[in-house]
């Protein structure tokens, strides 16, 4: 879907780990960034996988609102979606 698409780069900082604040030093060895140097199109791939995800999980949620459209249950349901962030993350759903 986002193949053919202009990724851009993210605004990332070009400063060495080591004169960075301690913080963004643990950020960066968090993620791993100083043992995993990705190239740009590797970056732009993961990008164009989460920009997917997105669009997966939105399509996701269309259609449970469309159902319960459908079946005049919206304005007696409550919608809880939660999420932590990036492609891995768990995700939970409650429609009461």
């Amino acid at each position: 879907m986002y193949d053919d698409i202009a990724i851009p780069l993210p605004n990332a900082s070009k400063e060495k780990i080591e004169n960075m604040h301690p913080y963004n030093q643990w950020i960066q060895k968090h993620h791993e960034i100083d043992i995993c140097v990705l190239t740009d199109e590797e970056i732009k791939e993961n990008r164009r996988a989460y920009y997917a995800m997105i669009t997966y999980i939105d399509d996701k949620v269309g259609k449970i609102m469309s159902e319960l459209e459908r079946l005049h249950m919206m304005e007696n349901t409550i919608i809880i979606f939660t999420s932590d962030h990036g492609g891995d993350a768990r995700r939970t759903w409650y429609v009461v």
